[in-house]
């Protein structure tokens, strides 16, 4: 999914730049999704720990401002963007195939056996968001004089000061999140139900923005509220408030 443009991410990776300098950090190896949409603009579509074709996370390798994207193969198209960008590549495995099952995690294992053997000095990783799997590949094939450096939450302070195009961003999200609320008043009426109101919230979202989004909602009868539902057959009373509490994610 393609988010703000490459002028766009200048900002955010001369702060990475500047933070890896203050760290002595030659490289690091990031996996958090957030850290990587905040970099690059790439972001997965719909729930994509879920898939059964890939091996594990996203992964981002950043080494002397250079940037290489690794994906499974059938999600190159949505990162074709990353690839013309300066300094900038996308590394695939093997995901998903027609004539056999999932490979789970081999093929991953195999590319970041190959990506270690290049790396040197002290390299970050962001291990909360690396399988032990992942881990124990890197320090297996690691080269003598490369050791590991565990940067967890690096992201967030540097995350927190938006730029001018992020908080545009941020806007057509909340615009969207608007667009849901309104859809959804005209069906907030007894004897309609909660998927009523979830369906008419669904489908403003995705004809307003064109594509398919996902989104968060807790969409229930007061009596059910903050249950995390995206709403059921229940029916709606003439007695009852109801909770429509949902956001969305636009572009990454």
């Amino acid at each position: 999914m393609k988010g703000l443009n490459y002028t766009d991410h200048i900002e955010q990776r001369t702060r990475l730049k500047n933070w890896m300098s203050e760290q002595h950090l030659p490289g690091v190896l990031l996996a958090n999704p957030a850290a990587i949409t905040w970099l690059t603009g790439f972001a997965l579509p719909l729930h994509p720990t879920t898939s059964l074709y890939m091996g594990g996370p996203l992964l981002l390798l950043v080494e002397d401002e250079h940037f290489t994207l690794v994906i499974a193969d059938h999600q190159a198209e949505l990162a074709a963007d990353i690839a013309t960008q300066p300094n900038c590549a996308v590394m695939t495995y093997a995901g998903y195939t027609a004539s056999g099952p999932p490979m789970n995690s081999a093929p991953l294992v195999q590319i970041l056996s190959q990506l270690v053997t290049r790396l040197h000095g002290s390299i970050g990783v962001e291990t909360e968001w690396m399988p032990a799997l992942h881990m124990d590949t890197l320090r297996a094939n690691a080269p003598a004089s490369l050791t590991f450096t565990r940067i967890d939450g690096w992201s967030e302070p540097l995350r927190m000061e938006k730029t001018e195009a992020e908080i545009a961003q941020m806007q057509n999200a909340f615009d969207l999140t608007c667009t849901a609320h309104a859809a959804a008043k005209a069906l907030i009426t007894a004897g309609n139900t909660e998927f009523d109101v979830w369906l008419a919230t669904q489908t403003a979202i995705q004809r307003a923005a064109g594509q398919e989004l996902p989104f968060v909602t807790d969409c229930t009868v007061g009596r059910r509220a903050h249950i995390g539902r995206t709403g059921t057959l229940e029916v709606i009373l003439p007695t009852d408030s109801f909770v429509l509490d949902l956001g969305t994610r636009l572009d990454g």
